[in-house]
């Protein structure tokens, strides 16, 4: 996915007119990482899209168990 990291010019009213606003992204870890978080409120700018619930999918490299957490580590495509 690319990503252009530019300021989200949509006013916060008009957040739910946009699709993906309502809609549960899959987006790879490096493209999360490169979203532009918002001021006002815990959502995410994605190009030109505010995106509020993100599906992470990507390569898991390494697990580790240590109690009473399970880290899994993902590689950045």
């Amino acid at each position: 996915m690319n990503i252009e990291n530019r300021p989200n010019t949509k006013p916060v009213s008009t957040w739910g007119l946009d699709p993906m606003f309502w809609t549960s992204a899959k987006l790879f870890v490096g493209d999360l990482h490169a979203a532009l978080p918002s001021d006002s409120a815990s959502v995410f700018f994605i190009g030109t899209h505010v995106v509020r619930t993100v599906q992470v999918v990507g390569i898991v490299v390494s697990v580790d168990t240590r109690s009473p957490k399970l880290t899994l580590t993902m590689a950045l495509a």
